[in-house]
């Protein structure tokens, strides 16, 4: 039997710092027009957990106009990512962690689009 997906992934929240100080960036994936910026400044902040700071960024999510839907969340190492339901997100450590996908760009690449 073929299950199809009923909850769209509409963000995508990077994580920073660690468990006594964490800070977070969110980016919504199809944002409107007026507001198609980054959220979040990404800086870890001191007595936040990363709890907190997903928690956070689906308020910010929420209050740009993104009401409903799931988020990508990428622990800070950048190796593992969870989807979150973003007006549940749940505590940091219970997520479902699974392998990120990983992209390699090369020095050159980075100079070629610098250049342009």
């Amino acid at each position: 039997m073929k299950t199809t997906r009923k909850t769209k992934v509409v963000a995508e929240i990077c994580l920073y710092g660690g468990s006594d100080a964490a800070g977070w960036l969110a980016n919504p994936i199809n944002p409107r027009p007026d507001d198609g910026h980054m959220l979040g400044d990404g800086e870890p902040h001191g007595g936040r957990c990363l709890t907190e700071a997903v928690e956070l960024a689906c308020d910010a999510l929420r209050k740009s106009g993104v009401s409903c839907g799931h988020a990508y969340v990428y622990r800070p190492d950048g190796k593992a990512r969870a989807e979150i339901d973003i007006n549940h997100p749940g505590y940091f450590g219970d997520m479902r962690w699974r392998p990120a996908p990983q992209y390699v760009i090369s020095a050159e690449a980075i100079k070629a689009a610098a250049a342009k």
